[in-house]
């Protein structure tokens, strides 16, 4: 009977528990319209361009640092080549200027916004 008792107990805990957590959240979406949403689907978009796309950046360089932040913690999805690292790898990929993206084979030159990359890497971009 000892057991039974435990295991309501703890059954009505985990559902207060799963309902607090709802009304939390919706409270932070009322109030910030922040959903964790498009966070998925960045993560999502970046592993796609991960696997269809080289970026060459450069440290120092303030573009190649505003085009890696539009990432955020999901940068470590992309394929990034750091030509003051590897030189060599840009050389021999015809990187002249920074930042660079090779999609598909084809060089896209400068800064993109997430909306460009999709259009170009044929990746879906969730809003």
């Amino acid at each position: 009977m000892e057991i039974k008792r435990k295991i309501g107990i703890a059954s009505v805990i985990l559902v207060v528990g799963v309902i607090i957590l709802y009304f939390a959240a919706n409270l932070v979406t009322k109030f910030t319209g922040y959903t964790i949403a498009p966070i998925l689907a960045k993560e999502d978009f970046a592993r796609c361009l991960g696997e269809k796309t080289n970026l060459y950046v450069k440290a120092g360089c303030p573009s190649c640092a505003n085009q890696e932040e539009m990432f955020g913690d999901f940068l470590v999805h992309l394929n990034i080549t750091d030509c003051a690292i590897d030189p060599e790898m840009c050389v021999n990929a015809g990187i002249e200027k920074i930042p660079t993206w090779i999609i598909n084979g084809k060089k896209v030159i400068g800064s993109r916004s997430l909306d460009e990359l999709a259009e170009l890497s044929g990746c879906k971009l969730n809003k």
